[in-house]
Protein backbone atom coordinates (compact mmCIF):
# COMPACT_ATOMS: atom_id res chain seq x y z
CA UNK A 1 0.00 0.00 0.00
CA UNK A 2 2.94 2.05 0.97
CA UNK A 3 4.77 1.58 -2.23
CA UNK A 4 1.49 2.58 -4.32
CA UNK A 5 1.54 5.79 -3.08
CA UNK A 6 4.59 6.29 -3.66
CA UNK A 7 4.49 5.48 -7.25
CA UNK A 8 1.30 7.46 -7.22
CA UNK A 9 3.18 10.42 -5.72
CA UNK A 10 5.78 10.48 -7.97
CA UNK A 11 3.82 9.72 -10.97
CA UNK A 12 1.76 12.53 -10.17
CA UNK A 13 4.78 15.68 -9.64
CA UNK A 14 6.51 14.17 -12.65
CA UNK A 15 3.79 15.03 -15.00
CA UNK A 16 3.54 18.60 -13.68
CA UNK A 17 7.49 19.18 -14.26
CA UNK A 18 8.13 20.85 -17.49
CA UNK A 19 11.20 20.42 -19.39
CA UNK A 20 13.51 23.22 -19.18
CA UNK A 21 15.52 23.96 -22.28
CA UNK A 22 18.76 23.47 -22.44
CA UNK A 23 21.91 25.57 -23.99
CA UNK A 24 24.69 23.42 -25.25
CA UNK A 25 27.63 23.56 -23.00
CA UNK A 26 31.17 23.18 -23.63
CA UNK A 27 32.84 20.16 -22.48
CA UNK A 28 33.04 19.51 -18.71
CA UNK A 29 34.45 16.61 -16.37
CA UNK A 30 31.10 14.04 -15.10
CA UNK A 31 30.83 15.92 -11.55
CA UNK A 32 30.21 19.44 -13.05
CA UNK A 33 27.62 18.17 -15.61
CA UNK A 34 26.12 16.74 -12.91
CA UNK A 35 26.13 19.71 -10.33
CA UNK A 36 25.08 22.24 -13.55
CA UNK A 37 22.13 19.76 -14.28
CA UNK A 38 20.71 19.42 -10.38
CA UNK A 39 20.96 23.21 -10.67
CA UNK A 40 18.68 24.22 -13.15
CA UNK A 41 15.78 21.58 -11.75
CA UNK A 42 12.41 22.90 -10.55
CA UNK A 43 11.70 22.15 -6.80
CA UNK A 44 9.26 19.26 -7.98
CA UNK A 45 11.83 17.61 -10.08
CA UNK A 46 14.49 17.73 -7.52
CA UNK A 47 11.97 16.08 -5.30
CA UNK A 48 11.24 13.41 -8.51
CA UNK A 49 15.32 13.51 -8.57
CA UNK A 50 15.93 12.66 -4.97
CA UNK A 51 13.37 10.21 -4.10
CA UNK A 52 14.28 7.89 -7.21
CA UNK A 53 17.88 7.52 -6.37
CA UNK A 54 16.77 6.77 -2.40
CA UNK A 55 15.09 3.56 -3.98
CA UNK A 56 17.76 3.04 -6.77
CA UNK A 57 20.17 2.70 -3.59
CA UNK A 58 17.98 0.53 -1.74
CA UNK A 59 17.86 -1.91 -3.85
CA UNK A 60 20.89 -1.66 -5.37
CA UNK A 61 23.39 -1.21 -1.93
CA UNK A 62 21.45 -4.33 -0.16
CA UNK A 63 23.37 -7.04 1.09
CA UNK A 64 21.77 -10.51 1.32
CA UNK A 65 23.23 -11.96 5.08
CA UNK A 66 22.05 -15.47 6.46
CA UNK A 67 21.92 -15.76 10.44
CA UNK A 68 20.72 -13.42 13.21
CA UNK A 69 23.18 -10.60 13.33
CA UNK A 70 24.58 -8.80 16.06
CA UNK A 71 28.34 -7.92 16.82
CA UNK A 72 31.01 -6.74 15.09
CA UNK A 73 30.74 -6.38 10.89
CA UNK A 74 33.22 -7.97 9.55
CA UNK A 75 34.73 -8.21 5.61
CA UNK A 76 37.11 -9.69 3.30
CA UNK A 77 39.30 -7.24 1.51
CA UNK A 78 38.67 -6.98 -1.87
CA UNK A 79 40.99 -8.58 -4.30
CA UNK A 80 40.92 -7.60 -7.74
CA UNK A 81 43.99 -9.89 -9.08
CA UNK A 82 43.17 -13.70 -7.33
CA UNK A 83 40.68 -16.23 -6.82
CA UNK A 84 39.86 -17.86 -3.73
CA UNK A 85 41.68 -20.94 -3.66
CA UNK A 86 40.82 -22.00 -0.24
CA UNK A 87 38.76 -22.10 3.00
CA UNK A 88 39.28 -22.40 6.81
CA UNK A 89 36.59 -22.41 9.09
CA UNK A 90 37.06 -22.89 13.18
CA UNK A 91 34.26 -24.88 15.13
CA UNK A 92 33.90 -24.81 18.24
CA UNK A 93 33.26 -28.69 19.37
CA UNK A 94 31.32 -28.41 22.46
CA UNK A 95 29.24 -25.52 21.53
CA UNK A 96 28.80 -26.27 18.63
CA UNK A 97 29.06 -23.00 17.02
CA UNK A 98 31.62 -21.75 14.14
CA UNK A 99 34.06 -19.40 15.38
CA UNK A 100 35.60 -17.28 12.93
CA UNK A 101 36.40 -18.03 9.00
CA UNK A 102 39.14 -17.57 6.93
CA UNK A 103 39.82 -17.31 2.97
CA UNK A 104 42.77 -18.44 0.78
CA UNK A 105 43.29 -15.67 -2.10
CA UNK A 106 46.26 -17.01 -4.95
CA UNK A 107 48.98 -18.25 -2.27
CA UNK A 108 48.11 -15.55 0.63
CA UNK A 109 45.58 -16.50 3.63
CA UNK A 110 43.20 -13.35 4.50
CA UNK A 111 42.74 -12.22 7.84
CA UNK A 112 40.64 -14.44 10.38
CA UNK A 113 37.33 -12.71 10.62
CA UNK A 114 35.32 -13.61 14.05
CA UNK A 115 36.44 -15.06 17.33
CA UNK A 116 39.40 -16.83 18.56
CA UNK A 117 39.45 -20.45 19.38
CA UNK A 118 37.90 -23.48 18.22
CA UNK A 119 39.50 -26.60 15.39
CA UNK A 120 40.65 -25.03 12.80
CA UNK A 121 39.24 -27.13 9.45
CA UNK A 122 40.80 -26.28 6.06
CA UNK A 123 39.88 -27.10 2.48
CA UNK A 124 41.74 -25.80 -0.47
CA UNK A 125 40.72 -26.09 -4.13
CA UNK A 126 42.16 -27.22 -6.96
CA UNK A 127 43.93 -25.33 -9.88
CA UNK A 128 40.86 -23.47 -11.70
CA UNK A 129 38.71 -25.02 -9.42
CA UNK A 130 35.96 -22.39 -7.73
CA UNK A 131 33.06 -21.95 -5.12
CA UNK A 132 29.89 -21.70 -6.44
CA UNK A 133 27.24 -22.43 -3.76
CA UNK A 134 27.32 -22.51 -0.09
CA UNK A 135 24.29 -23.90 2.49
CA UNK A 136 24.40 -23.89 6.06
CA UNK A 137 22.74 -23.69 9.07
CA UNK A 138 22.37 -21.24 12.15
CA UNK A 139 20.35 -21.31 15.98
CA UNK A 140 21.69 -18.17 17.83
CA UNK A 141 25.26 -18.45 16.25
CA UNK A 142 26.24 -20.15 12.77
CA UNK A 143 26.16 -23.61 13.27
CA UNK A 144 27.35 -25.02 9.68
CA UNK A 145 28.36 -24.62 6.36
CA UNK A 146 28.71 -26.75 3.36
CA UNK A 147 30.68 -25.13 0.42
CA UNK A 148 30.24 -26.62 -3.44
CA UNK A 149 32.36 -26.47 -5.94
CA UNK A 150 32.16 -26.28 -10.02
CA UNK A 151 34.27 -29.26 -9.49
CA UNK A 152 31.57 -31.45 -7.93
CA UNK A 153 33.47 -31.47 -4.67
CA UNK A 154 32.22 -29.48 -1.24
CA UNK A 155 33.05 -29.73 2.46
CA UNK A 156 31.24 -29.77 5.04
CA UNK A 157 32.15 -27.05 8.56
CA UNK A 158 30.38 -27.89 11.63
CA UNK A 159 26.84 -29.66 12.73
CA UNK A 160 23.72 -28.81 10.74
CA UNK A 161 21.47 -27.26 13.45
CA UNK A 162 18.46 -24.39 13.60
CA UNK A 163 16.99 -22.74 10.54
CA UNK A 164 18.84 -23.59 7.25
CA UNK A 165 19.82 -21.06 4.37
CA UNK A 166 21.15 -21.73 0.58
CA UNK A 167 23.45 -19.13 -1.27
CA UNK A 168 23.76 -19.21 -4.92
CA UNK A 169 25.30 -16.35 -7.52
CA UNK A 170 23.12 -14.69 -9.85
CA UNK A 171 24.27 -15.83 -12.68
CA UNK A 172 26.27 -19.04 -13.38
CA UNK A 173 29.86 -17.70 -14.38
CA UNK A 174 30.27 -15.81 -10.82
CA UNK A 175 32.09 -17.40 -8.14
CA UNK A 176 32.69 -16.55 -4.42
CA UNK A 177 35.41 -13.85 -4.03
CA UNK A 178 34.73 -12.75 -0.34
CA UNK A 179 32.22 -12.98 2.35
CA UNK A 180 30.91 -10.81 5.35
CA UNK A 181 28.53 -11.12 7.95
CA UNK A 182 29.13 -9.90 12.08
CA UNK A 183 30.38 -11.70 15.14
CA UNK A 184 30.19 -11.53 18.71
CA UNK A 185 31.61 -12.99 22.09
CA UNK A 186 31.35 -17.13 20.76
CA UNK A 187 31.64 -16.84 16.97
CA UNK A 188 29.60 -15.68 13.97
CA UNK A 189 26.23 -14.68 13.99
CA UNK A 190 25.43 -13.88 10.43
CA UNK A 191 27.33 -14.42 7.15
CA UNK A 192 27.17 -13.01 3.38
CA UNK A 193 28.84 -13.74 0.44
CA UNK A 194 30.28 -11.55 -2.35
CA UNK A 195 30.11 -13.44 -6.29
CA UNK A 196 31.96 -11.88 -8.93
CA UNK A 197 33.10 -13.16 -12.30
CA UNK A 198 36.40 -15.23 -11.45
CA UNK A 199 39.78 -13.05 -11.41
CA UNK A 200 41.76 -15.82 -13.59
CA UNK A 201 41.16 -16.25 -16.91
CA UNK A 202 39.87 -19.00 -17.80
CA UNK A 203 35.99 -20.21 -18.05
CA UNK A 204 34.58 -22.70 -15.21
CA UNK A 205 33.13 -26.00 -15.48
CA UNK A 206 29.84 -24.02 -15.60
CA UNK A 207 30.59 -21.55 -18.13
CA UNK A 208 32.35 -24.52 -20.21
CA UNK A 209 28.78 -26.44 -19.89
CA UNK A 210 26.74 -23.33 -20.96
CA UNK A 211 29.17 -22.75 -24.04
CA UNK A 212 30.52 -25.96 -25.26
CA UNK A 213 33.13 -26.29 -28.09
CA UNK A 214 32.35 -27.76 -31.33
CA UNK A 215 34.10 -30.80 -31.76
CA UNK A 216 36.72 -31.39 -34.05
Amino acid sequence: MGAHRVQETIKGRAEGVQAQPDSPVPARDNKTLLSRSLGTLQPEAMLLWLTLALLWSTTCWAEQTYGLGGGKYFSTAPDYHNDVTGIRVSVAPALGLIKNIQLRRGSSWTVRHGEEGGKVQEFLLRPGEHIIAVHGSYKGYLRYLVVHTDQGRLASFGQAEGNTFSAYPDQQWQVLTGVFGHHKLLGLTSIGFQWEEPRVSGLTNAQARANPQPEK
